[in-house]
This record gives C-alpha cells, structure tokens and sequence, in this order.
C-alpha cells in the first residue's frame, strides 16, 4: 500500500491537505447529500479540538470523545454549514465528521487522513461514484483500509 506523498512524487502541484475536506469536495458532496435526507437543516458536523486557529465561539460547543481518545466539538446547522471553515484564516478546515439528524448517511474524514468516506444508501453512493466533480471509488467491510500516515 502506498501513502499519499508516494503516488504524488511526480505531481509536485498537487496539495493534499489531511483533517479537513477540500472546499470544492464538500461543495460538491452538501449538493449530493441533501437529496438524501429528510433532514438536510438538521445536520451535526464534529471538528477536532486541537486546531490552534479555531473559531473562538466554537470552542464552547459541547464536545465528545471519539477513538482514539480525540475530542470533538458537536456544531448543528443546515447541510451547507459542513462547508463553511471553522478556523479564523481563510481557506480554514471544514468540519471532519458530518451526519444529519436522520442518520441515513454519514461523512467522516480522520485528522491524519486525506481521503474522506461515505457510507449510506446504494443511490446515495451511485450518485457520488457518478460525480464529474469527485474522485470517489467504492469501498466495502471486506477492504483493507489503512490511515494515509502509517500505509507504506
């Protein structure tokens, strides 16, 4: 298995950020997704703690643990609210974690990670995988999915 830095040697223009979802990925995927919820403003979206440049007013959101031992501040807002960065500079990370309050689907992206995951219905991923606009190739339980940081 190859890490990131490895299949980009020779596409030195290319930036792939990790804990966040591109702007015009998460764009893409509030469009998609809202078709697929009965609850689209409704949404809840978790952000880790620990990034230095973080919106004040959100560090006093409630917050959870998550695996393995991170905490996550709980923002609620529409679908689009997933886009919109939390942190003060501009072009700031957006929200890691995204799932609307009917629980039919669900975004996760890892604070170490690059790639960002869908789960939810078989339409739902048809409509991602057939996107012009996203990179996406379907996962399943039986997949080997290693952290970008610790794949060699």
């Amino acid at each position: 298995m190859s890490k990131w830095a490895d299949l980009l040697d020779d596409k030195p223009d290319v930036d792939v950020r990790v804990g966040t979802i591109e702007p015009a990925v998460a764009a893409t995927l509030a469009r998609l997704l809202r078709d697929h919820t009965a609850t689209p403003t409704e949404c809840f979206f978790l952000v880790w703690e620990g990034y230095a440049d973080m919106r004040a007013d959100l560090r006093k959101a409630t917050s959870i643990m998550l695996m393995p031992e991170r905490r996550m501040h709980v923002l609620a807002g529409d679908l689009a609210d997933g886009a919109e960065p939390f942190e003060e500079t501009a072009g700031g990370r957006s929200a890691q974690w995204w799932i609307p309050a009917d629980g039919v689907w669900a975004v996760g992206n890892d604070l170490y990670g690059a790639s960002v995951y869908v789960s939810g219905t078989e339409e739902l991923i048809s409509a991602i995988l057939a996107a012009d606009d996203l990179e996406a190739y379907r996962a399943s339980a039986s997949m080997q999915i290693v952290a970008e940081e610790w794949a060699s």
